[in-house]
């Protein structure tokens, strides 16, 4: 009986003969009895949804069978040789399978099996055996790969095997390859749920910026772009403070600047926010230029930053395998603290490098991007992309950037759900000589004293883009507000 015979092969893989795992006939014909057993009792679908996938199958074919059953089952239909011959006859292994033939003798064990007394339990006990099996074949293949490629002097590094083969083992066991359909009306429900019982949209503490957007929900990437000066790693710092402060955690991932060349930015940043521009700026900082004042201002920065849920790396040569391994750790141990993980900025993102090998920075950054975007939604966190634009823009009279400006950095403006760029003329004003006319003279000094940094919001996926928030930035202390902050005399 088919049911007996399936008990036998539960009990040979759970004394763990190894080749079990990789196709023996005891696993082949477990797969096979769930197969019919949903055919057998298709109420059963609901129950083990959640718990076997038809990627978890060694049999391609009957990874194809299970997923056409579960539907079925769903659906309350009754599966007939007749209709898997329909959906399956077309599938490379069809004939190898034993066609028709199989698929009758597939129908008539699932009777069999029916009539013998088959539980859920026993199927969903079955399910399980199955996943187990596809865990241990995922770490035994990916631990082979990997070894493979550490043996061999190639470009990669111990790290980058350990991120490789760590990223490989959560993707499995996380099944984060999952393609599921959601029903309108649970997505209604989330939508009608009290805004107390969600987390809610992530603002950036920039009132301008976040009217624009409304926010952003866990899976979005945002890129800020730039050419060099404009001011983009100082937003995206005080971006990353501003979220912090709110309770949330953020994670800095810095290809240029150093940790302490960012914690330096941070300090005379939240020296401003206090002490307005008796605060140090962040060169003197880094020269040693202090004033006897400036050791007690900080000291209580220090203190204040201490308490922020932020964690920053420098690393070169980052891979998108090491910052998913990041980001999945970092947010298990701030989950244990009561901490949400919900934001990473990324600065730049033409220095984040894929996990293989491809032919042209384009089509590097265009599977960076891609993965960018996954990483955001499997960590459910918003990933802030910032991108260093080409110095095409430089050649312009007007050299505010433009959407077009971000088409050679790969597919990022494609993927990202908002695209905002920034532009400060007093960054240019500065590098132009002084007019020989009066009338211009003055208009030239103006451009120069001027604090304006023109945040221009390219794309919302969700909003109105081309609209230009004005901010206002005193970038020797790395600040920037949504207006011009009033003097502050009380320190």
């Amino acid at each position: 009986m088919a049911y007996e015979r399936t008990l036998h092969h539960l009990d040979q893989i759970q004394d763990g003969d190894p080749e079990d795992i990789f196709g023996s006939a005891a696993h082949l014909g477990l797969e096979e009895w769930v197969v019919q057993a949903i055919i057998a009792h298709p109420g059963i679908a609901g129950d083990i949804g959640d718990v076997l996938k038809p990627e978890h199958f060694l049999d391609h074919f009957l990874s194809r069978a299970f997923a056409f059953v579960m539907r079925a089952g769903v659906q309350g239909r009754q599966v007939t040789a007749s209709s898997l011959d329909s959906a399956l006859g077309l599938h490379p292994w069809y004939r190898d399978k034993g066609g028709l033939d199989y698929l009758k003798r597939l129908c008539r064990d699932a009777v069999l099996s029916r009539d013998a007394g088959l539980t859920t339990e026993s199927v969903i006990y079955a399910a399980r055996s199955i996943v187990d099996a596809y865990l241990r074949r995922e770490v035994i293949l990916t631990a082979r790969d990997v070894t493979g490629l550490a043996r061999q002097q190639n470009e990669l590094s111990g790290e980058e095997l350990m991120a490789r083969l760590e990223a490989r083992i959560l993707q499995a066991r996380t099944a984060t390859g999952d393609a599921e359909l959601q029903d309108i009306s649970a997505v209604m429900d989330e939508l009608a749920a009290p805004r107390k019982e969600r987390t809610g949209l992530l603002k950036t503490g920039f009132e301008k910026i976040d009217r624009v957007t409304g926010g952003h929900e866990p899976g979005e990437l945002v890129l800020i772009g730039g050419r060099p000066g404009m001011g983009k790693s100082a937003l995206g710092g005080c971006m990353t403070c501003n979220i912090a402060a709110a309770g949330s955690g953020v994670i800095s991932l810095n290809g240029e600047m150093n940790t302490q060349q960012v914690a330096r930015r941070m300090i005379a940043d939240w020296c401003h926010a206090r002490f307005d521009r008796a605060g140090p700026t962040y060169a003197q900082m880094r020269r040693g230029e202090l004033e006897p004042a400036h050791e007690g201002m900080i000291a209580e920065a220090r203190a204040a930053l201490r308490q922020l849920p932020i964690r920053m790396i420098k690393r070169t040569g980052m891979t998108v395998g090491m910052i998913r391994s990041l980001l999945k750790r970092q947010k298990a141990a701030w989950h244990a603290a009561g901490i949400p993980l919900r934001a990473v900025f990324v600065d730049h993102v033409g220095l984040i490098r894929p996990d293989g090998r491809t032919r042209s920075r384009y089509e590097a950054q265009t599977e960076v991007s891609m993965a960018m975007k996954e990483i955001g939604d499997e960590v459910e966190v918003v990933m802030f992309g910032l991108a260093q634009l080409g110095r095409d823009i430089e050649r312009r009279e007007d050299k505010r950037p433009g959407l077009a400006d971000f088409k050679d950095s790969g597919s990022w403006e494609q993927d990202a759900d908002v695209v905002m760029s920034v532009y400060r003329d007093a960054y240019y004003a500065w590098q132009e000589k002084k007019p020989a006319k009066e009338i211009d003279i003055a208009e030239w000094e103006i451009r120069r004293a001027s604090r304006d940094l023109e945040t221009r919001l390219l794309k919302v996926r969700e909003g109105q883009a081309n609209q230009t928030c004005v901010l206002w930035a005193d970038m020797a202390r790395n600040a920037i507000r949504d207006e011009e902050p009033p003097v502050n005399f009380d320190f």
